[in-house]
């Protein structure tokens, strides 16, 4: 065996288990584009799985908004919408208002 096969199989094996990238291979033999490409892949899957639970959640906000809050608040609703309805008859002009 050579020197710097020995050397290899030493550093893999005292190497801690995130530095290890394969059997014969440490993250300090590796090209920097493979650095790169490992890195923009745990970046997008973070990125997935980060807007996975987004969309989960508001999906989850909005189901409890539709079915708890909403019926609770629609009496409420209606009662101003009653309240508000002469309001507006008042600040909209009519035609013989117009003229005058």
């Amino acid at each position: 065996m050579s020197q710097k096969s020995q050397i290899k199989e030493e550093i893999v094996r005292t190497a801690d288990e995130g530095d290890v990238i394969s059997p014969t291979k440490t993250i300090y033999d590796v090209s920097p584009l493979e650095v790169v490409w490992r890195n923009f892949l745990a970046g997008a899957g973070r990125t997935l799985g980060g807007i996975v639970i987004y969309f989960l959640l508001l999906f989850v906000g909005g189901v409890i908004i539709a079915q708890i809050l909403v019926p609770q608040l629609q009496p409420l609703i209606e009662k101003y919408g009653t309240v508000l309805n002469p309001l507006k008859q008042l600040s909209s002009p009519t035609g013989s208002q117009i003229g005058h």
